[in-house]
C-alpha cells in the first residue's frame, strides 16, 4: 500500500485530463489548458486580457494590447443617460427594452 506522500507526488506527475465520451462509444482526451490570471490591463482603454494576448512584437515585461482599441486610436463614448438606464434599470422598460434588444438593433 502506498503512503499519502508517495500518492501525492505520482498525482503531481499526472496531467489533468478531461474527457468527452462521444454516442458512439468513443472517448477524447483534452488536455486542461491553465491561461493564468487576467491580470494585465489596456494602458489606453483599461480592457483587461491575459498575458499570452499580448501584441506578437512587444515584451512579457512591458506587454501591450492593441485587439482593444487598437493601441488607443479607437475610443468609445460614453452611453447618453437614458441607454444606460435600459440597460441597468430594473423596471418595466428596462425589462421590455433586455428583452427585445435584437429588434432595436439594425445592422
Amino acid at each position: 500500500m502506498s503512503s499519502p506522500q508517495e500518492i501525492f507526488e505520482e498525482a503531481k506527475k499526472i496531467k489533468h485530463k478531461l474527457g468527452i465520451s462521444l454516442i458512439d462509444g468513443q472517448y477524447i482526451n483534452i488536455e486542461h489548458h491553465e491561461l493564468g490570471r487576467v491580470n494585465q490591463i489596456c494602458t489606453h482603454c483599461g480592457a483587461k486580457f491575459w498575458t499570452d494576448e499580448r501584441n506578437y512584437n512587444s515584451s512579457q515585461t512591458f506587454p501591450s494590447f492593441a485587439m482593444c482599441c487598437a493601441g488607443g486610436k479607437v475610443s468609445l463614448l460614453e452611453l447618453p443617460s437614458y441607454l444606460l438606464d435600459l440597460y441597468t434599470s430594473s423596471s418595466s422598460e428596462s425589462s421590455s427594452f433586455l428583452k427585445n434588444i435584437r429588434a432595436y438593433i439594425k445592422f
